[in-house]
């Protein structure tokens, strides 16, 4: 039990400074029409617009670990988004921007945690994964990062090391009918 409160105490301290930031007007408002524009484009299938959302130093260091441009990486991610809309998959997909959750790094860059939800159907069976996004200011811009592939988080960490102890929740699956 003792162990139990520690543990509460010490997810406490490491959660309490990302609830106790807020963002100004302007940040929240370049957030909203990020949330938008990649909304937009995911309804559009403008997988050009959905790839705009991705942070051009993860999308450069992603090139050069594979040991190709960025315009390549680029022409893939639109490849395999053009696959998946094929298949039909996405039912449904929402990044609740009203909810978000504000931290700050340890350099004072303001970023946002968004609930997502995405509603997906495969072979009869719809899915829904519940999961955050990450808003992250680079420059006087905000990018969109899916937080909850590992593989993601850890490039993430390679290109933005302030990110490195920031923990972010894992996604949830839920059956639907």
């Amino acid at each position: 039990m003792r162990r139990l409160i520690g543990i509460g105490f010490a997810i406490a301290l490491a959660t309490s400074s990302a609830h106790g930031q807020d963002l100004s007007p302007e940040d929240r408002g370049a957030i909203e029409s990020a949330v938008n524009d990649f909304g937009a484009a995911m309804n559009d299938g403008d997988h050009a617009a959905v790839a705009d959302a991705i942070p051009p130093k993860i999308l450069a260091h992603i090139a050069d670990s594979a040991g190709v441009s960025t315009e390549a990486v680029i022409a893939a991610l639109m490849t395999e988004m053009e696959k998946l809309s094929a298949q039909d998959v996405l039912e449904d997909y929402a990044i609740d921007s009203d909810n978000l959750t504000v931290g700050l790094l340890e350099d004072d860059t303001p970023y946002a945690l968004l609930p997502t939800r995405t509603i997906v159907s495969v072979d009869g069976q719809r899915v829904q994964v519940s999961s955050q996004t990450l808003a992250l200011q680079d420059g006087d811009d905000w990018y969109l990062v899916r937080v909850s592939d590992p593989q993601q988080v850890a490039i993430l960490r390679d290109v933005y090391p302030g990110f490195a102890e920031i923990e972010f929740p894992p996604a949830s699956i839920e059956q639907l009918q």
